[in-house]
C-alpha cells in the first residue's frame, strides 16, 4: 500500500489530546471514505486490518466475515507508531508527538567584504568576497510530521489463537501487522485523504555559517578566454537537537573551469568547460538523502547523499556567411558520467542538442 505525500501545516497542529490519546487517523482502508477521521483505537485498526488483508486477497469473504466481527481493544493489541524520519517503531502509549507550531518568519544577517578589480593590464578580472551568515528562526526543509499506525503481530496471534486456531492465527498476525494501516492525523490537519503530511519547523538554535566566492576571468590572446569559478560555505547540514540534521541542500564546495573560443573573422565560436560540485546531503519530504551524516539511520526513505561529480559540457555555434543564420551545437555531460543532482530523480546522462537560430530582423 502506498502513502502520498502531502505539504500542509502552515498554522500549525496538534495530534495528540491533553491526556496524551492520539486525536485521530485517516486509512486508506476505509470504507467510509479517505478523507474519514477515525479514532486511533485498536477495534477501528483492527477492521482496516481485516480490509486490508481482504483487499490483497490475503482472506476470503467468510473469514472477513468472522474477522470483522471481533473487537479488540488497546490492552488486547498495542498499537504502533513508525516515524518515517527514523525509522522507529514504539508503541502508541506513553509516546509524545511534539506540536507542530505555526511557521513564524526567518530573519537573516548576513555581512559581507568582497573585491573586484582588472589585473595585468585589464586582461585579467578578479571577484573576490567571503561573508559571514547568521539565520534566526530557520525553517527547515519538508519533513514528515504524521507517523503511521501498525498493530503488533505477537498482540494479534495471541488474541486470535483462541479463535482460529494457532497456525492460522500467526499466518494471519504475521500479515496484518506487516501493512501500515492509517495515518496519525487530527481535526486540525487538513488533509484530505490518508496522506503522510509534510511540513516545515522553524529551528530553534541560530545557525551560523560562513563562505567564500571566487571568480576569474583572464584572455589568453585575443581569441580565447579562461575563466573559473569556486564557492565555499563552512556548512551543508546542521545538527538540531531532537530532530534529524537539516540539510542546506547545497554542497560545500563547487567550481568550474572553461575555455572560450571566438573568431569573428570565420564565425567560429566555442567553449568547453568543466563543472566540479562535492558530496552533500540533501532533504526535501520524503526525497532525503542524508546517509552520509546519519550513518544510515535517518528514516524509512533514506538514500545515499548526492555523490561528487565532475562534468564536462561543450558549446559551439557557427555563423553561416551570407545569411542570419547561425548552427549552434551543445553537448553536456560529454563522458556520460551519469550523475543525480537531488534525491529522489533519475541519474543525468549525456544531453546533445543542435539548434539553428535565424535572425528575421
Amino acid at each position: 500500500m502506498e502513502f502520498s505525500v502531502t505539504a500542509g501545516g502552515r498554522d500549525g497542529w496538534s495530534l495528540q489530546n491533553s491526556d496524551g490519546t492520539l486525536r485521530g487517523m485517516r486509512s486508506p482502508f476505509n470504507p467510509g471514505g479517505v478523507d474519514q477521521l477515525l479514532s486511533a483505537d485498536a477495534t477501528p485498526l483492527w477492521q482496516m486490518a481485516v480490509n486490508a488483508l481482504f483487499a490483497v486477497g490475503e482472506i476470503d469473504a467468510a473469514t472477513a466475515a468472522l474477522l470483522g466481527g471481533l473487537t479488540p481493544t488497546n490492552s488486547d493489541i498495542t498499537r504502533l507508531l513508525l516515524d518515517t524520519n527514523t525509522n522507529l517503531v514504539v508503541p502508541v502509549d506513553g509516546a509524545v508527538l511534539p506540536d507542530l507550531p505555526p511557521i513564524d518568519e526567518a530573519y537573516t544577517e548576513t555581512f559581507e567584504l568582497g573585491w573586484n578589480g582588472l589585473l595585468a593590464g585589464g586582461r585579467l578580472s578578479v571577484t573576490a568576497d567571503v561573508y559571514y551568515t547568521k539565520k534566526n528562526d530557520f525553517v527547515s526543509p519538508l519533513i514528515t510530521e504524521t507517523p503511521l499506525l501498525f498493530l503488533n503481530e505477537a498482540d494479534i496471534v495471541t488474541y486470535l489463537t483462541p479463535i482460529v486456531g494457532a497456525p492460522t492465527a500467526a499466518a494471519l498476525g504475521a500479515g496484518a501487522a506487516m501493512i501500515p494501516l492509517g495515518v496519525v492525523s487530527s481535526d486540525q490537519v487538513g488533509a484530505q485523504g490518508a496522506d503522510l503530511i509534510a511540513s516545515y519547523r522553524n529551528v530553534a538554535e541560530d545557525i551560523d555559517l560562513w563562505g567564500a566566492d571566487f571568480t576569474f576571468q583572464a584572455s589568453l590572446t585575443n581569441r580565447r578566454t579562461l575563466g573559473g569559478s569556486y564557492s565555499h560555505i563552512s556548512e551543508d547540514y546542521i545538527p538540531v537537537a531532537g530532530f534529524s540534521p537539516v540539510a542546506l541542500n547545497a554542497p560545500k564546495d563547487k567550481g568550474s573551469l572553461s575555455l572560450t573560443f571566438r573568431d569573428a573573422l570565420s564565425g567560429v565560436n566555442a567553449s568547453g568547460g568543466v563543472r566540479f560540485t562535492s558530496s552533500f546531503p540533501a532533504h526535501s519530504a520524503e526525497f532525503r538523502g542524508t546517509t552520509c551524516v546519519t550513518g544510515g539511520t535517518g528514516g524509512l526513505f533514506e538514500e545515499n547523499c548526492v555523490d561528487t561529480y565532475a562534468i564536462f559540457d561543450l558549446n559551439a555555434e557557427y555563423e553561416v556567411p551570407n545569411m542570419a543564420a547561425t548552427l549552434q551545437l551543445s553537448i553536456n555531460n560529454v563522458f556520460d558520467t551519469g550523475y543525480r543532482s537531488f534525491p529522489g530523480v533519475p541519474k543525468i546522462s549525456r544531453f546533445a542538442m543542435v539548434r539553428v537560430r535565424y535572425e528575421l530582423f
